[in-house]
């Protein structure tokens, strides 16, 4: 990885605390330019006090303090450089909504999916907010994934978005309400 970034080419990791960070600029010591970094912020829905989690533990950044004191410490690495976020839904994009082998969960499912879509909207706004805060410029802004794409292209923050297994269109996305993928026949990469 460090011989990858000498040699100029753009590589980037995402880290989710403060400690990933310190880590990071340590094995980074040395390189010409600060090593890009790119903040993973928790997308996942918590209600009644947390007692209820809709989502993914992707990451630990989940309030306005912890994400705020986390780029203050990237901030505060010279070996890193902050330049974008990654807020991943995975309550709405790995949610199935219409699968007929559980039609007594489909409409909690649709609910919980439909509830967190402001919600995601709106933490996103606020890492946009303290990006600008911060005078960090927001090159870039990952977030959706391949059960909610036609939803998150319609969030205006995001630079990018993610497909990952929907690229192949497997069985897994076969019951979902708001998106459907065909099956490929072939799926090449240059190796």
């Amino acid at each position: 990885l460090k011989t990858l970034a000498k040699s100029g080419k753009t590589v980037r990791l995402v880290v989710d605390s403060r400690a990933g960070a310190e880590y990071l600029a340590k094995v980074m010591h040395g390189l010409p330019k600060p090593f890009e970094v790119v903040l993973d912020v928790d997308a996942s829905v918590r209600l009644f006090g947390g007692l209820l989690h809709l989502g993914v533990r992707r990451s630990p950044l989940r309030s306005t303090y912890e994400i705020s004191a986390c780029i203050d410490a990237i901030l505060a690495l010279p070996q890193l450089k902050l330049v974008g976020a990654m807020v991943y839904e995975a309550q709405i994009a790995g949610l199935q909504d219409r699968n007929p082998f559980t039609p007594f969960l489909n409409p909690i499912i649709k609910w919980i999916r439909k509830f967190s879509i402001n919600r995601v909207a709106r933490r996103r706004l606020e890492v946009v907010r303290l990006f600008r805060e911060k005078e960090i410029m927001l090159e870039l802004f990952n977030g959706g994934g391949s059960g909610s794409l036609n939803i998150s292209v319609l969030d205006p923050p995001l630079t990018e978005l993610s497909a990952g297994s929907g690229l192949l269109g497997p069985h897994l996305f076969d019951y979902y309400s708001n998106i459907s993928f065909h099956p490929a026949l072939y799926f090449a990469l240059p190796v």
